[in-house]
């Protein structure tokens, strides 16, 4: 995925019913969606934020909530994930 493009509800389906690592959601930490991507090493090499960060981001490990300022989750962890792509306009 190239930097600012955004997936599709559709796609978001593929990835978290096909994919083999897990797919994760970067967030405001208001909770407002910013981007899906296939797995935590996409989310690195696009945003530059460290996959380590962004693992325990998803894992609340260490009281650490934000990763780089934005609050990251595996995708199977946000139960209103439609709801935030029809919010943000994708």
């Amino acid at each position: 995925m190239r930097k600012n493009q955004k997936h599709s509800e559709e796609t978001i389906k593929k990835i978290k019913y096909k994919s083999i690592s897990k797919p994760v959601v970067q967030m405001t930490p208001s909770g407002r969606l910013i981007d899906v991507f296939y797995s935590i090493r996409e989310a690195e090499q696009v945003t530059g934020v460290f996959r380590y960060n962004i693992r325990r981001s998803c894992n609340r490990t260490g009281g650490i909530l934000l990763a780089n300022g934005y609050l990251w989750n595996y995708l199977d962890d946000v139960p209103d994930i439609n709801r935030l792509i029809k919010e943000s306009g994708n």
